[in-house]
């Protein structure tokens, strides 16, 4: 069964070293202790994405370059950044699952997720 990896610090040199060459699954957040608030709490994560096609390492590039997710780009330019990812055998459900989830327990999309 596949698992969230730790979390690394959404730089390039770090995507290059640590981020998947397969399709998966990831995770957005804020670093240093940052937070944004949702109708039913705090989370740090600010987006939920999969690349199911192409390799994690690549998408996650996307969204530094601003080739990706605007919102996500923006933060970047903001703050400092982290992601975890995973590698399941359907990254498409996983993503689905993963937001169903945060819509539960926050009461709303991640910032950058748009519904």
């Amino acid at each position: 069964m596949a698992r969230w990896s730790d979390w690394y610090a959404l730089t390039e040199g770090v995507v290059y070293d640590c981020a998947p060459d397969e399709p998966g699954v990831y995770l957005i957040a804020l670093d240093d202790g940052y937070g944004l608030q949702y109708p039913n709490g705090w989370s740090d994560i600010v987006y939920i994405g999969s690349s199911p096609l192409r390799s994690v390492k690549e998408r996650l590039l996307e969204h530094l370059t601003g080739r990706g997710n605007s919102c996500v780009h923006k933060l970047y330019q903001r703050y400092r950044l982290m992601f975890s990812c995973m590698i399941p055998e359907s990254p498409y459900d996983t993503e689905q699952n993963t937001l169903d989830n945060f819509v539960r327990t926050y009461g709303d999309y991640p910032r950058c997720n748009e519904p």
